[in-house]
């Protein structure tokens, strides 16, 4: 497991700093399918957004890339590291985004590591974590519903 933590640190330390991201010349690169995929040969691209969107995207297509140079690294660092650190992270990240979604045992161990890591003491009602996924997941639906509710006609006039 220390090799899949000191994976993931190597990560963090690719992220834009957060002051630097609001500066969206420097992140965002329109560039064509094809020299993504020059730039970045790790992943076939052209399958990935085939399986991603219903369109069918030519190789001199313009497309947008959020932080080419982290994808640079990540890329470097994937392929210099071994596959079996890289499959253990990935297993790790999914376990750790799901264990919410788990009955109390898993909760209560995602407490304890919470606790040991951040200093946490206490676990949210389930009904709250529920909430935040929800809106942060369906935010426009859930707001449609909450103004069709409260809201009338007249109201909407104003």
């Amino acid at each position: 497991m220390k090799d899949v933590l000191e994976f993931e640190a190597q990560l963090a330390n690719f992220t834009i700093p957060s002051e630097e991201r609001r500066n969206y010349t420097a992140i965002y690169l329109k560039i064509t399918l094809a020299e993504l995929q020059e730039k970045i040969s790790l992943v076939n691209w052209t399958l990935y957004f085939s399986m991603a969107m219903p369109l069918e995207l030519t190789d001199d297509e313009e497309i947008v890339v959020y932080a080419v140079p982290y994808l640079n690294l990540m890329s470097e660092l994937v392929i210099n590291t071994p596959k079996r650190t890289v499959a253990n992270y990935i297993l790790w990240r999914f376990v750790y985004n799901r264990v919410s979604n788990l009955d109390k045992r898993f909760l209560a161990k995602q407490q304890e590591y919470y606790s040991a890591l951040y200093g946490t003491q206490s676990i949210s009602p389930r009904w709250k974590t529920c909430t935040v996924y929800t809106n942060k997941n369906m935010g426009m639906a859930v707001g449609s519903m909450f103004v069709k509710r409260h809201f009338n006609e007249k109201s909407k006039e104003t």
